[in-house]
């Protein structure tokens, strides 16, 4: 493997583990379900007590994949609280004058329980340990639309000490893979395209977002999916971070 001063790493699911099995459990037509949406419905219950949670929970759920799809038209980024103002209209609710409150309490205890499903693996620390001692610089760029629960996990799990410059996309206004979001990382870290490899275990982001750049990527493959894109592909493949060790 060639030299680099940089490594850009991904942070949710690179870093840090997430694990749907360890959200909340709730109960919806006698099934069981893992989500947050309990969660989320116990702020809303405050500000709309007449809505019953078997008419919050499906629009609930639909909006998330509504939300991504308004993310992936232009990759621009989008404060969470805007998910739930869809929430609103799909339940056609009134505006209320103290929308914005309730807004940011359902992003709070929704960020909450997505916090309580993660986990720092220790292999992944001395992974960035070893990184560290053979004299590479860390950046940090993650897709991520609510940064202080990204800010406070990483301090959680003591890995701010590692990076010399952090960029979620809320605060960038851009997602993975658009250029800006990379582009801007390379300007501020003071290096080129040559000059550093990304890791991350979203294709379409990681790879392809890198790609578009000219910049080195490695593919953590977690999920073992096949190769087949026409015009991106990783320079390395790797299943664990840990295995990052053999390629420095």
């Amino acid at each position: 493997m060639k030299k680099y001063k940089y490594i850009f790493f991904d942070l949710f699911d690179t870093l840090i583990d997430f694990d749907h099995s360890k959200l909340p459990r709730i109960s919806v037509d006698g099934e069981k379900h893992n989500s947050t949406s309990g969660l989320v419905y116990e702020v809303f219950n405050n500000y709309y007590p007449d809505v019953s949670f078997d008419t919050f929970y499906k629009p609930f759920m639909e909006t998330f994949f509504k939300f991504q799809e308004i993310k992936k038209k232009d990759n621009k980024e989008y404060p969470n609280q805007h998910r739930f103002k869809i929430l609103l209209e799909k339940l056609n609710l009134n505006y209320k004058d103290n929308q914005d409150e309730m807004l940011n309490n359902m992003t709070e205890v929704h960020m909450t329980g997505l916090a309580s499903a993660t986990s720092f693996p220790q292999d992944n620390k001395k992974t960035l340990d070893y990184l560290k001692q053979k004299g590479y610089r860390f950046a940090l760029i993650s897709n991520f639309d609510y940064a202080p629960t990204a800010y406070r996990l990483l301090d959680q799990y003591g890995l701010t000490q590692y990076f010399n410059n952090i960029y979620i996309s809320i605060e960038v206004g851009w997602r993975k893979p658009h250029k800006n979001i990379f582009q801007i990382a390379l300007d501020e870290c003071k290096i080129t395209n040559e000059d550093v490899i990304h890791v991350g275990d979203n294709f379409d982001a990681d790879v392809v977002g890198s790609y578009n750049l000219g910049i080195d990527s490695i593919w953590l493959n977690r999920k073992e999916e096949e190769l087949n894109h026409d015009t991106a592909s990783p320079n390395y493949i790797i299943s664990k971070l840990p295995e990052l060790t053999s390629l420095f």
